[in-house]
Formats: structure tokens, sequence, C-alpha cells
């Protein structure tokens, strides 16, 4: 686990979200994990995304989960469904709306790196 935790991190790091597909059914997630959600199989393999795709969601939080974040209020949060047909959860411009188009960048926070959403008009082509 430790390895795909860094594999995460250093996609994340980059800009990019890590996933999963299963090369036993096919499955597609969204959560690295050793073994496939669906069927079980340990034969996965570990693929990057760009982070494009459209907001399925959006919510601005007013409370702070740690005491971390709580300098960020009030922040954002967007599901976002990727081109890869995964759905994720990242920090979210302002602004944006569901069925906006998005791309990830990558935030640090707390010394570590955090997916954010922007507009995809803003992001370098």
């Amino acid at each position: 686990m430790k390895a795909i935790e860094e594999l995460v991190r250093a996609e994340a790091a980059q800009g990019r979200i890590a996933y999963q597909s299963c090369r036993a059914c096919g499955t597609v997630a969204a959560f690295p994990r050793p073994f496939c959600p669906s069927c079980g199989s340990a034969d996965v393999e570990y693929l990057s995304s760009e982070g494009r795709g459209r907001v399925a969601a959006v919510t601005t939080l007013h409370r702070a989960p740690t005491l971390a974040h709580k300098e960020r209020l009030p922040y954002s949060v967007a599901l976002v469904d990727l081109e890869e047909g995964i759905r994720v959860m990242g920090g979210a411009a302002e602004g944006l709306a569901v069925g906006d188009a998005v791309t990830a960048q990558s935030l640090e926070f707390d010394g570590a790196p955090l997916i954010h959403f922007i507009p995809f008009d803003r992001t370098r082509p």
C-alpha cells in the first residue's frame, strides 16, 4: 500500500490523478489499491489522468474538517467526471458550476499535494 500511496502523491504533485484499471474484468477505479474493487483480482495496472473533465457537483465548505483547513475557509470542493470515465473529488476554483469543463492542477497544502480543479480555458494548452 505504501508504494500505491507514493504513486498517488507523485501524480498529484504533477497535477495528475492516479487511477487503476483491472486487466481481468476491465473495471476502472478512481482510488488505486492492490486489487480490483469489482472482481478482487490483483491483476491491476496503475494509470495517470491529466485531470480533464466536467463538474458533476460543487459545494462550498464553511466548517473546517481539521484545524489545518480552518485558515482556508470558506473553500469549495467539486466532484468531477474525468474523461477516463471515473469520478473524483478535489478542491475547486471559485465560481465553478455543474457542467463546467475543468482540468486538475496541484496545490500544496499542509505539506502534501492536493488536486485542485480550475476552468479548462485558464490552463496551458
